[in-house]
């Protein structure tokens, strides 16, 4: 066995353990999280704003993901089970949902940092944009429209040459590379950042309009406040998503890009997927962290919290007490 095999062996076992290491953390605490999300942007108070709606579909997105994608890379990979190169239905299932749920919890996140953008604009024509009735038919239309984008991969992903992949040598090689670089994660994460910035250049200069538009043109304090409040949590969490994301584009375009240039080594190929498997799985972890940087920088976020969990205890688990203790 040469130095090269073994040292590409090594780097490839110790990238399965860190990313499975990473994988548990996010799927235990992805789950708490997501749940905890969703309490909170469900709560009475919250309804109100547009940016919630965005965001409560970001939380159940990111929920789905954890469930399917993360279990499957928790469990499956570690099993030595090899049906994904048997099965050209379970190949197929698997390549689409690990690209197309990621792909619309970034969309929605997308959307919800243009919320916060439109919201600060001093034309009420642009503000209009953040209404409840069209703010309902951009999330149903990101929902379409994201799992339509990527119904080519169960299309043209099969078991070629006893491997779940691309036809090799097809043109549709550097059609996916482009679609997972640009579209997928390039596109919506420089979007958010963008929002994010001119948001917060927008706040600098004027403070009075932070919320829709109404027919008096007058925002109550309370809504100001809360309005302002998920600005902060929506660029916090647009940072925390960008961050995440840099190794796994960096990686992503390296295999694509520089692979068909200059062909790898041994050794190339298997420091790129070292860095593409522990890339994915940081970027993953994004999801499990969403919840608790909140709970952490927001004092508004973490009182909606647990007046949310008071009220399902007194709802609830309060009047199931009460039951059996008077029988």
């Amino acid at each position: 066995m040469s130095n090269s095999t073994t040292y590409a062996e090594r780097l490839g076992q110790i990238g399965l353990d860190i990313a499975l290491y990473i994988d548990i953390i996010t799927f235990i605490f992805g789950i708490t999280g997501c749940i905890g999300n969703l309490l909170v942007f469900t709560s009475r108070r919250l309804r109100k704003s547009s940016a919630a709606t965005y965001l409560l579909c970001t939380a159940l997105s990111q929920l789905i993901t954890i469930l399917v994608c993360i279990q499957l890379r928790v469990f499956y990979d570690r099993s030595g089970s090899n049906l994904q190169n048997q099965s050209a239905v379970f190949c197929k299932f698997r390549y689409y949902v690990a690209i197309a749920l990621p792909a619309l919890a970034s969309n929605y996140m997308m959307l919800a940092a243009f919320d916060r953008y439109i919201s600060t604009s001093d034309n009420a024509r642009i503000r209009a944009w953040n209404q409840t009735k069209v703010v309902n038919r951009l999330a149903i239309g990101t929902l379409v429209i994201t799992l339509l984008m990527s119904i080519h991969i169960p299309i043209l992903f099969s078991i070629f040459r006893n491997f779940c992949q691309i036809q090799p040598e097809s043109v549709y090689t550097y059609i996916y590379g482009g679609y997972l670089i640009i579209v997928v994660i390039l596109t919506p994460h420089i979007l958010m950042f963008i929002f994010s910035v001119l948001t917060i250049f927008a706040l600098r200069k004027s403070r009075q309009r932070v919320a829709p538009a109404i027919k008096d043109n007058r925002v109550s304090n309370r809504q100001r406040t809360l309005e302002l409040k998920l600005i902060q949590i929506i660029v916090i969490q647009v940072f925390v998503s960008v961050v995440s994301s840099s190794l796994r584009f960096g990686s992503a375009s390296y295999r694509t890009i520089i692979f068909v240039i200059i062909p790898p080594t041994v050794n190339a190929k298997a420091a790129q997927a070292f860095a593409e498997r522990v890339g994915s799985s940081l970027y993953f972890l994004n999801y499990a962290t969403s919840f608790y940087t909140s709970m952490i920088i927001s004092q508004y976020f973490r009182k909606t919290f647990y007046e949310r969990i008071r009220f399902f205890y007194r709802r609830y688990i309060g009047q199931v007490l009460q039951r059996n203790s008077s029988h």
